[in-house]
């Protein structure tokens, strides 16, 4: 089950931009082509189309929409968010928009690598009264970020689970892991999400691929793995997506 509303956040900002305000800035935003890649399940369609409106940079109307949302991911007003309250947020920001539970449990192995791209940004210090730091959670100041990220991650996953099992989603067949042979079966549907470096992909070069991914060389390509081989391509290749990836790595924001 899907989204009732085809509204994006909580206002009139659309999927590739919003309405109104400053023109958005094309740098660091997460690729507006993601949710209309021909490879992505229908659950991330949704997901992107309920979180990708936050996420622009420069754009007035993307602004207010991330701040009525730290409101409902920080209602103590204490500045910082915990990865259970983040949980909680997108959760909830699904439901607000009519989206069925299943969307937000179909994503969550991802929000924990949002999560921590997006607290490592800025400048680390202790939080008054506590032995907490700011690194153990997202500020108000990286939560634009966090979004970014949790959007890109999101894709990411949709990709490995496409890929584990062979085929969409979580099955009986999904063990949370790529072998070689899934690899090289699912290698073409790869070219279907927004991702550059899935794009020249193919079975040839299945094997190849697969021992750069599998970085500990136990014969599997475990989730981190899988994002950190993508992360680490779509730097190299220059893209917006490496650019916004490389955020947390540089503390540029």
């Amino acid at each position: 089950m899907g989204c009732g509303s085809s509204s994006n956040g909580g206002g009139g900002a659309s999927g590739s931009g919003g309405s109104g305000g400053a023109k958005p800035n094309k740098a660091n935003n997460p690729n507006p082509q993601a949710g209309a890649a021909s490879g992505v399940s229908e659950n991330y369609k949704l997901f992107k189309e309920a979180f990708y409106p936050m996420c622009l940079l420069g754009d007035d109307a993307s602004k207010q929409l991330r701040s009525d949302a730290w409101k409902l991911a920080d209602p103590n007003g204490n500045g910082q968010c915990s990865l259970a309250e983040l949980d909680g947020f997108i959760k909830q920001h699904l439901l607000n928009k009519g989206c069925d539970e299943s969307v937000w449990k179909a994503f969550r192995p991802s929000y924990i690598r949002a999560f921590t791209d997006a607290r490592d940004i800025g400048e680390d210090k202790k939080l008054g009264g506590s032995t907490a730091t700011a690194d153990d959670y997202v500020q108000a100041r990286t939560f634009r970020v966090f979004l970014s990220y949790v959007v890109v991650y999101a894709e990411m996953y949709d990709a490995f689970a496409l890929v584990d099992g062979g085929g969409e989603g979580v099955s009986k067949d999904d063990d949370r892991k790529i072998s070689p042979e899934e690899l090289k079966a699912g290698v073409d549907k790869l070219k279907g999400f927004s991702f550059a470096c899935f794009q020249n992909l193919d079975a040839a070069k299945a094997d190849e691929i697969f021992k750069d991914m599998d970085a500990d060389g136990k014969g599997a390509v475990m989730l981190i793995e899988w994002c950190r081989w993508i992360e680490q391509n779509e730097q190299k290749l220059g893209t917006e997506t490496g650019k916004l990836l490389a955020i947390g790595d540089d503390e540029k924001q």
